[in-house]
């Protein structure tokens, strides 16, 4: 017996240094939590008074019919930086012309700029974008060097907005630095891609995108030939031109049939009915649809017996879309065919485009 109690002591000990450590714990995660709401609210009255105060400014500003300033502009906390950071750069990005004059101005003014210089090399990743957006704007091109190499940071957010910095500081000389990031960067977005370009002179940035495209792998050219639509539409329709012309890779082949305008493609695009690759045939059979002749029409409607369904589909709603098609002839070639699949579907797209 007093062996045992003399065991059970030390564990007695034990579980209560445990309950009193978990009662601390304890404790402390409640401060911690409200200490945290206190905080939180503090900041966002803060900010609602900040607000209150500085988005009817802007709007004024904004808004203003003249180039002059507000000869009262109220003086900048500090602690409100970030909070006007943030509505400046949205702001900014939703106007144009001598209202970006104007905003730039009152950031000079509030001493925006050198904070925002500060900031991009801060250890904190959002005060390092949000200064990132700002350099942009504010078109300094004293940070160019910084910004470029942002762009090749693990980042990808920060990456793109340093990109985007700097085609707003110089399109010119960024346009020939970004487009070899895009072959890249695969973890750039192509809807973010495809506007980051479109924000830049469509001369500027055929060219760039032009020799990417002819000396990339086939999996990058076919992920490039995708914002040939940031281009002027004759280079566009060049590259598409020489690229179908070679026909050497299926990626590419059809990246290009989905960029195809002109009717000048349209005996590359028909010799492609007859690729191996049924979804090579298939986008054949639709940009007959949109360009096609009248000779088209038996090319097209071969495809409607083609082994693939999508094939067969695509191929008559190709057919339904062709100008001098109506739903008379079209039921007049269905009774024609011998083959039940070419006759479904057919019939399966009449209905659809009755139904329309």
């Amino acid at each position: 017996m007093w062996a045992s109690g003399a065991t059970s002591e030390p564990m007695l000990v034990f579980a209560l240094w445990v309950s009193a450590g978990a009662a601390v714990t304890t404790a402390y995660l409640i401060v911690y939590t409200f200490v945290l709401r206190a905080l939180f609210s503090t900041r966002e009255k803060r900010r609602r008074k900040f607000l209150a105060l500085w988005r009817p400014l802007l709007a004024e500003i904004t808004l203003s019919e003249t180039d002059e300033l507000p000869t009262d502009l109220p003086k900048l906390d500090r602690r409100d930086f970030e909070n006007f950071l943030h509505e400046w750069n949205v702001l900014r990005d939703s106007v144009s012309g001598a209202v970006c004059d104007r905003l730039n101005r009152v950031a000079v003014e509030l001493g925006i700029d050198a904070l925002a210089r500060q900031m991009l090399t801060s250890p904190s990743l959002h005060k390092r974008l949000v200064a990132t957006a700002t350099m942009g704007h504010l078109g300094d091109v004293d940070r160019w060097t910084e910004l470029e190499r942002q762009m090749t940071s693990d980042n990808g957010i920060l990456s793109l907005l340093s990109a985007r910095a700097l085609v707003l500081i110089d399109q010119v000389r960024a346009i020939p630095l970004i487009i070899p990031m895009i072959v890249k960067r695969d973890d750039w977005p192509a809807a973010r891609i495809a506007t980051l370009l479109q924000e830049a002179d469509p001369a500027i940035v055929s060219q760039p995108l032009q020799k990417a495209i002819y000396t990339s792998p086939p999996e990058k050219a076919a992920r490039l030939i995708a914002f040939l639509h940031t281009i002027p539409q004759p280079d566009a329709d060049e590259v598409v031109h020489r690229l179908l012309a070679e026909g050497n890779d299926d990626y590419v082949i059809t990246a290009c049939l989905k960029f195809v305008e002109s009717p000048h493609e349209l005996d590359a695009v028909r010799r492609l009915t007859t690729h191996k690759r049924w979804h090579i045939r298939m986008l054949a059979a639709v940009v007959l649809g949109r360009l096609g002749e009248e000779q088209d029409v038996q090319r097209i409607s071969a495809l409607l017996e083609d082994p693939e369904w999508w094939v067969r589909y695509r191929s008559a709603q190709a057919l339904e879309a062709l100008p001098w098609m109506d739903k008379q002839k079209l039921r007049e070639m269905q009774s024609g065919l011998t083959d039940r699949f070419a006759r479904d579907i057919l019939d399966h797209v009449i209905a659809e485009a009755e139904l329309a």
